[in-house]
């Protein structure tokens, strides 16, 4: 069976890992709402930005800005430091890697493991 991947080795990577983020990234400036601080610049749309602190939703939407900020540090200091810790109980540089690569599909599986949880049985 031919893989294209194979005839172009890395490059072909490289492209299809550079292609694909430009592909996503134009379908999501045109799915997804705008960011808070855009409304907040633009008075007519300041009744979509009082929308995120209506009552009933103030709570949730503090409640995941502070989720998605703890997630960024906990991303950054495991991409930081993973390799290092690893390394540092004698393991070879190879399976250092291989527990980052490990550490990124199991994050990838809890996250969609909780999301199907969530539309299942509720966010609460």
């Amino acid at each position: 069976m031919y893989c294209p991947l194979i005839a172009y080795g890395w490059r072909g990577l490289f492209l299809i890992g550079g292609t694909l983020p430009i592909l996503l990234s134009v379908l999501l400036y045109f799915t997804l709402p705008e960011s808070p601080r855009y409304l907040a610049r633009h008075a007519a749309r300041w009744d979509e930005l009082r929308a995120l602190f209506a009552p009933g939703q103030c709570r949730d939407t503090i409640a995941i800005w502070i989720a998605f900020f703890m997630n960024l540090i906990v991303v950054y200091s495991a991409f930081s430091w993973r390799s290092t810790m690893l390394a540092g109980e004698s393991l070879s540089p190879a399976v250092a890697g291989s527990g980052l690569t490990a550490y990124n599909l199991g994050w990838r599986a809890g996250a969609l493991g909780c999301a199907v949880a969530i539309a299942r049985f509720g966010s609460r």
